[in-house]
């Protein structure tokens, strides 16, 4: 029975051993605990500020491209009544020369007098007097309709200018083209 009392104190031992193990590393164990739940709050601290931070910022480039697209609509909407307003001139002009109603001149200047124009010298009246020349009906037509093309194209080059520089407003001399 020795045995059984000495293998019974031997279990005894243990047991309060172990307890008293237990119970000494049981504040230590609470503190680790207690500094990962601080690490724990201090990461989800971090990630509400990053979530924070990155919804601002998704917010500030929806605000931009709202106010860029308002920005093209309202050029696309000055170049598209520019236009309209040119084209009625011009329409109108081309209807006008059509009828007869209205004539197309071009200025001529003289640089010298030429001994053909029957003056001598410097004492003839109008050498230095602008003259002008009628232009025929057909051709006045055909000049509008070029010049219709040449400021169609012209206003393809200042709309794409627009819109580079409402989508890029740092590039260079876009603060003359805005205005």
């Amino acid at each position: 029975m020795r045995c059984f009392t000495c293998a019974a104190a031997a279990v005894l031992g243990l047991v309060v051993g172990a307890g008293v193990e237990r119970l000494l590393e049981a504040p230590q164990l609470a503190s680790e605990k207690l500094a990962h739940a601080k690490d724990n709050e201090q990461y989800m601290r971090t990630l509400k500020t990053i979530a924070d931070h990155d919804l601002e910022a998704q917010r500030k480039a929806m605000s931009e491209k709202a106010l860029t697209q308002r920005k093209l609509e309202a050029m696309d909407a000055a170049l598209t009544k520019e236009r309209l307003a040119r084209e009625n001139i011009d329409r109108h002009y081309r209807n006008l020369i059509s009828a007869g109603n209205e004539r197309l001149y071009v200025r001529l200047r003289k640089d010298k007098p030429s001994p053909d124009d029957g003056a001598s010298g410097t004492s003839g009246m109008g050498h230095d007097a602008p003259t002008f020349a009628d232009i025929d009906p057909a051709t006045a037509q055909r000049i509008f309709e070029v010049a219709g093309v040449d400021e169609a194209e012209i206003e393809k080059l200042r709309a794409l200018q627009g819109y580079i520089c409402t989508i890029r407003p740092h590039t260079l001399n876009c603060d003359a083209i805005l205005k």
